[in-house]
């Protein structure tokens, strides 16, 4: 089904509430704890290894990147004064030992993604550890609907459930009609650029809402949701864990 067809009543006024001239709203499924300056682990691994030696923090934005690091748990303190959380010596500790801190490859950049999933679901400070406990969570309800093939497959797929799963005032939330009508397919872009070029009240807050989507840099979000996978399989079916890490290179 379409989504334009599955989407045909309410989604107009959906879209007028979520997606502003300049701003659109984030939904509540998120698969990553990535922020503006640390889209990847290999953007801040030399940052960690800067703020444990009390050395300055090279990012061009040294105020942002500690902002960044802190809101995904390796880092406190104020930015003149930066030091690694607990969690975070853990991160980089097991970063060093398996010398992935200056590695750029594909598989690194899976591996250090995993064990920071595994560190900050293990978190001592509990609001950390429950914003990575409901990365997974969001992770099991998208996998329960389509294998992660199906999200991984390009950006559409892996941020348009992110968006989507909202409620609007008055309770209509595009992506659970598209679970209800069509099993969490949420369609090719072909699809919803077609209906964006449509004439039809919501067409220029949907294409605002696809040009924001195509924004997104992927590959720190593909590489920690393959980490989610990985730490999905290795603790629920861990017959398949050496054929996925095969499959992954």
């Amino acid at each position: 089904m379409l989504p334009s067809h599955a989407l045909r009543d309410g989604f107009s006024l959906w879209l007028e509430e979520v997606v502003g001239s300049k701003k659109v709203r984030y939904g509540g499924l998120w698969l990553d704890p990535f922020a503006t300056s640390c889209r990847s682990t290999s953007r801040f691994a030399p940052w960690l290894v800067e703020v444990a030696q009390n050395q300055p923090v090279s990012a061009p934005d040294p105020v942002q990147a500690l902002a960044d690091m802190g809101a995904i748990g390796v880092v406190t303190g104020s930015h003149s004064d930066p030091t690694l959380t607990a969690m975070g010596d853990r991160v980089l500790g097991r970063w060093s030992e398996l010398t992935l801190v200056s590695a750029k490859d594909d598989v690194a950049e899976i591996a250090r993604c995993t064990i920071l999933y595994r560190e900050g679901a293990r978190a001592v400070d509990e609001p950390v550890r429950a914003r990575y406990l409901r990365f997974m969570q969001s992770y099991r309800r998208l996998v329960a609907l389509q294998p992660h093939a199906y999200w991984a497959q390009d950006l559409h797929h892996l941020y348009m459930p992110m968006f989507l799963d909202q409620r609007d005032e008055r309770g209509f939330n595009p992506f659970e009609v598209l679970i209800l009508l069509c099993g969490g397919d949420v369609g090719p872009v072909e699809q919803w650029e077609g209906w964006a070029r449509e004439d039809w009240e919501g067409h220029e807050r949907l294409a605002r809402l696809l040009q924001k989507v195509a924004s997104f840099r992927p590959g720190g979000t593909r590489a920690f949701v393959r980490a989610l996978e990985t730490c999905l399989v290795a603790d629920t079916r861990p017959e398949d864990f050496p054929h996925l890490l095969t499959s992954w290179g």
